[in-house]
């Protein structure tokens, strides 16, 4: 495989119209010896919510070692914590810094309940 860089996004599922985020998880190996990454989400179709790539978790080191990150645990970038989205939008993660692995699973879980 090819390493992700700077710039890729993965559309990771939908976030539905009504969901109030309660948690966001993301685990993953250590993955090379570079690389960042976004956990948020896109605008809806009919821009009633706003794009925020960064909203559940912000520059995540996916380089120095494996790890288990929550957005409890890392507050200052919670935009997402407890928000409720008005429009289903698109849970994205995007790589802020290109990591040197080719290979390896980045895994995790968007925990809501729906209004």
């Amino acid at each position: 495989g090819t390493a992700p860089t700077n710039g890729d996004i993965y559309k990771l599922g939908k976030i539905p119209k009504g969901a109030r985020v309660i948690e966001a998880v993301l685990s993953f190996p250590d993955l090379g010896t570079t690389g960042t990454l976004d956990l948020g989400w896109a605008a809806d179709a009919g821009a009633v919510e706003t794009a925020d790539d960064n909203g559940f978790l912000a520059s995540v080191d996916v380089n120095t070692a494996a790890d288990t990150i929550k957005m409890s645990d890392n507050l200052a970038n919670g935009a997402g914590l407890c928000k409720l989205f008005s429009a289903e939008c698109d849970l994205e993660l995007k790589v802020t810094a290109t990591w040197t692995a080719t290979s390896g699973v980045v895994k995790g879980y968007l925990l809501y309940r729906t209004i």
